[in-house]
């Protein structure tokens, strides 16, 4: 029986031991890449969806400031940054 001072060890990576250190010292975020792609007909939709929260909340935004007094514009112009904020995400 051989003790762990003198049993052969392979490699981890099939490259040289550089290149180990170089990939070992990047961040993680550049180290695990993903085959994930976003479709054009779903980039389509993505706009789509955008775009109709985009104008409700123009909507929201001109409907509150032509029907509410000043004092009561309060809950379109939530109700309005909550569909821009929306539409962003």
């Amino acid at each position: 029986m051989s003790s762990p001072s003198t049993r052969c060890v392979p490699p981890l990576l099939p490259f040289p031991r550089r290149s180990l250190r170089i990939r070992l010292t990047r961040p993680l975020s550049l180290q695990l890449v993903a085959n994930i792609d976003i479709t054009t007909a779903a980039s389509d939709w993505l706009w789509a969806v955008f775009a109709v929260m985009g104008l409700s909340a123009i909507a929201l935004l001109v409907l509150g400031h032509a029907t509410r007094p000043i004092g009561e514009r309060a809950f379109h112009e939530l109700a309005a940054a909550l569909c821009f904020t929306a539409s962003i995400a």
